[in-house]
């Protein structure tokens, strides 16, 4: 019997959609999977290229539909040396520290950082990379600070030898959502779909 093909973009390599196409994947299905930014995703929809979008995307036009999933938050990881007295880590010794920063775009700058400026303190990034497995690797070789989702810490600092942390100041927490494209609100295979995601994130 064939499998099921099905097209998941993920929005800005959203770490929930990496456990999710594992998952739905070992249940029998085939998946093909689109990393890409949320213009991107909201494109790939609206052009029928992917089912569903995983992620955060704002400013979603009227065409695009959108459940949320769970609330993300963040965590900070290094190596232990780094952060001797983790799971805290105090606001001048993150400061001081040399910090990765994940950048799709390109970017140097992230909301960590715009918060910080509003509290008066900088940080320095000495490394923008565009996905989360090259970013995890660079903290090994290099000892530099991380701050990530916290699903994905918890899934994967571990595996690099990384212990993480509480973020020593608030930052904000966003809606991982799944989104899809309105005229296949009643399309049984993207329900269903939808339905398994919930499952395999325990909600």
């Amino acid at each position: 019997m064939a499998k099921l093909l099905l097209n998941i973009a993920l929005v800005n390599l959203c770490p929930a959609g990496k456990v999710c196409a594992q998952e739905l994947s070992a249940s029998g299905l085939r998946l093909s999977v689109l990393p890409l930014g949320r213009a991107d995703a909201v494109e790939a929809l609206t052009e029928g290229r992917a089912d569903l979008a995983l992620g955060f995307i704002w400013d979603l036009p009227d065409t695009i539909m959108g459940d949320p999933l769970y609330e993300e938050t963040f965590l900070v990881t290094d190596l232990p040396q780094a952060l001797p007295d983790a799971p805290l880590v105090s606001l001048d010794a993150y400061c001081a520290a040399d910090h990765v920063l994940i950048s799709p775009a390109g970017g140097l700058r992230g909301v960590v950082d715009d918060r910080l400026a509003a509290m008066g303190r900088s940080r320095t990034i000495t490394l923008g990379l565009p996905a989360f497995l090259p970013a995890l690797a660079a903290v090994v070789s290099s000892g530099a600070l991380l701050t990530l989702p916290a699903r994905l810490a918890q899934g994967l600092a571990s595996g690099f030898g990384l212990v993480t942390a509480t973020p020593p100041l608030e930052v904000f927490r966003f809606p991982v959502s799944v989104f899809w494209h309105r005229r296949n609100s009643a399309d049984p295979r993207t329900i269903w779909l939808r339905d398994e995601l919930v499952q395999v994130l325990n909600l």
